[in-house]
């Protein structure tokens, strides 16, 4: 896994949200991953061919991850959770 990039993107009162980026190398999206995935996340959806999948936890969390490897993160609470999200999709997608 390469982090590309975690910086602050929003700031709602005293609280700072992250954005990043990260390239987690060849991952593949199987049923198997998703229902893992099901388990940490309340909202997941791939699309049809397996070649995107986007979570979701509310309030604003989102991740996107792309069939090629690529991993973008949006609106998460600290660098260090989006370092360990970026982490979880990698084992559990396969990233290599």
């Amino acid at each position: 896994m390469k982090v590309i990039t975690i910086e602050p993107c929003y700031t709602k009162g005293e609280e700072d949200l992250f954005s990043g980026e990260a390239e987690l190398g060849h991952v593949t999206i199987t049923p198997e991953a998703v229902d893992e995935l099901k388990k940490l996340f309340e909202g997941v959806q791939t699309t049809p061919d397996n070649d995107m999948l986007i979570l979701t936890n509310p309030p604003v969390e989102k991740i996107i991850v792309f069939d090629t490897g690529r991993a973008i993160i949006r609106r998460i609470a600290s660098e260090e959770l989006a370092v360990e999200r970026f982490g979880m999709l990698e084992r559990v997608l396969g990233g290599k």
